[in-house]
């Protein structure tokens, strides 16, 4: 009727979907949640919560662990980082020790807060323009690999030319794996 087979704590999660998980005041969990759903926490858990719904700390409930999710709503207290999708408020009573990247953060007074945060629009906007400038070095290559020709004839030598002008006849040797960039014109 009951098995003797121990389990490793350390690859404990709960999974649930669609149905609100309750943490009350007096229970204590040691392990990962898994939700489809929103998730309050007014006793004690160690672990992570990885949520497409919201995530409430209250006044007395305590997290340690790491929390992905739609919205955190911090009344209590919270060690670890997060990683939240829209918004995430630290209330009066709410006290935040980690790392945060968020959309939206606000800061009641009375709340505290050490931790690092990152504005998930100014990461995006970041993004952009990294996209953007690798784009423009793709551009610039694509440009350059233009006039470039590889020619290999023989094991040991690879022949390369840039040719921006026409009076370039032969070729010019250059070592194995290596490039002889030669005439470059507007560098």
């Amino acid at each position: 009727m009951f098995s003797s087979r121990k389990t490793n704590s350390k690859n404990k999660s709960l999974t649930t979907k669609g149905v609100p998980f309750i943490l009350d005041s007096k229970s204590q969990i040691k392990g990962d949640l898994v939700l489809n759903s929103d998730v309050r926490i007014d006793g004690i858990l160690e672990g992570n919560i990885t949520t497409t719904g919201n995530v409430i700390i209250g006044e007395k409930g305590s997290l340690t662990g790491n929390v992905i999710s739609n919205n955190f709503y911090l009344f209590g207290h919270f060690s670890g980082d997060a990683d939240v999708t829209t918004r995430s408020v630290v209330h009066t009573t709410g006290k935040y020790f980690g790392r945060i990247i968020t959309e939206i953060i606000n800061i009641e007074s009375g709340g505290i807060i050490d931790a690092s945060i990152s504005m998930r629009n100014y990461i995006t906007h970041q993004l952009k323009h990294l996209e953007d400038d690798l784009q423009l070095v793709k551009d610039v290559v694509k440009d350059v690999a233009k006039d470039v020709v590889v020619v290999k004839d023989e094991p040991k030598l690879a022949k390369v030319r840039l040719m921006p002008s026409p009076e370039v006849a032969e070729p010019e040797f250059a070592e194995e794996g290596s490039f002889l960039l030669k005439n470059l014109v507007g560098f």
